[in-house]
C-alpha cells in the first residue's frame, strides 16, 4: 500500500503521455518552449509555424503562438524577442482580418496583442487599454464557446486596474468557460496549461485561495513539471 500513491502518479502521467501522442509535433515543441520557458523552443516552433501554408486557420495558429511566446519573452524580461512576436501577432491578425473580421478567437487574440503592448509600455494604457477591452468583448459576443476568446477576456479583466475596469471575480468566471469549452485533449496543448494558471491566480486575486489551489492541483495533475505552477504559484497561496 505504501507504494500505492507514486503508482497512481505514474499511471496518470502516462496516461496524460499517451493522450499527447496524438496531437501534432508544433503542437508538442509548443508545449515544450511553454513549460521550460525557452526562447530558442520558442523561435524553433515560430520558424516551422511560418513554413506552413499560409491561410486563415496557420494565420490564427500562428497569433497564438506568438502570444505564447511574448509569454516567455516577458518571463525572460527579453524585450527584442516580445517585439518580434508582437510584430508576428500583428501582421498573421492583419492578413487574417481580410477574410473575418467576426472570428471571436481573432478578436480575442488582437486584445492580447494590445494588451501586451501595454505591458511592454504601461504608458500606452492610455491609448490601446479601451480598445483592448473591446475587442475582448467582441471576441466573446461572437462565440461564447470560443477558449480562446473566453481566455483573452478572463484575461482582459485580470490584467486591467480595477479603477478601469478590471474584475477578477468576472475573469474567473471566463477563464473557467475557456476550461469548460476545451476538449479531452486539451491538457495537450500549452494554451490550456496557460488557461489554469491565470485561472488560479484570478481565484487567488479573487480572494478564492481554495478555488486557486484545486486549479493549479489540476494543472499539476495534467503536467506534473508545470514548474511555474509548481514553484511559484502554489507555494505563494501558502504566503
Amino acid at each position: 500500500m505504501r507504494y500505492l500513491p507514486l503508482l497512481l502518479l505514474l499511471f496518470a502521467c502516462t496516461c496524460v503521455s499517451a493522450q499527447c501522442n496524438n496531437s501534432t509535433e508544433l503542437n508538442q515543441q509548443a508545449r515544450t518552449a511553454y513549460l521550460t520557458n525557452d526562447i530558442d523552443g520558442w523561435k524553433e516552433v515560430l520558424l516551422k509555424a511560418k513554413a506552413l501554408p499560409d491561410n486563415s486557420a496557420n494565420q490564427l495558429e500562428m497569433a497564438r503562438l506568438g502570444l505564447g511566446a511574448a509569454g516567455t519573452a516577458m518571463a525572460s524580461q527579453n524585450d527584442a524577442f516580445l517585439s518580434e512576436c508582437l510584430d508576428l501577432m500583428e501582421d498573421s491578425l492583419d492578413k487574417f482580418w481580410e477574410s473575418d473580421k467576426k472570428d471571436p478567437a481573432a478578436n480575442g487574440l488582437y486584445s492580447a496583442y494590445l494588451g501586451l503592448l501595454i505591458a511592454q509600455s504601461p504608458m500606452k494604457g492610455m491609448l490601446y487599454g479601451s480598445k483592448s477591452s473591446k475587442y475582448a468583448t467582441k471576441g466573446v459576443s461572437y462565440d461564447a464557446k470560443n477558449p480562446v476568446a473566453q481566455y483573452c477576456l478572463g484575461s482582459n479583466l485580470f490584467y486591467t486596474p480595477e479603477t478601469w475596469g478590471g474584475d477578477p471575480e468576472l475573469a474567473v468566471e471566463h477563464l473557467q468557460a475557456a476550461i469548460a469549452t476545451n476538449n479531452d485533449e486539451a491538457g495537450c496543448d500549452w494554451f490550456h496549461l496557460q488557461t489554469l494558471a491565470l485561472l488560479g491566480q484570478a481565484q487567488s486575486k479573487a480572494g478564492d485561495t481554495a478555488g486557486a489551489r484545486m486549479t493549479y492541483l489540476k494543472a499539476l495533475e495534467l503536467e506534473p513539471e508545470f514548474g511555474y505552477v509548481a514553484k511559484v504559484l502554489l507555494p505563494a497561496l501558502s504566503k
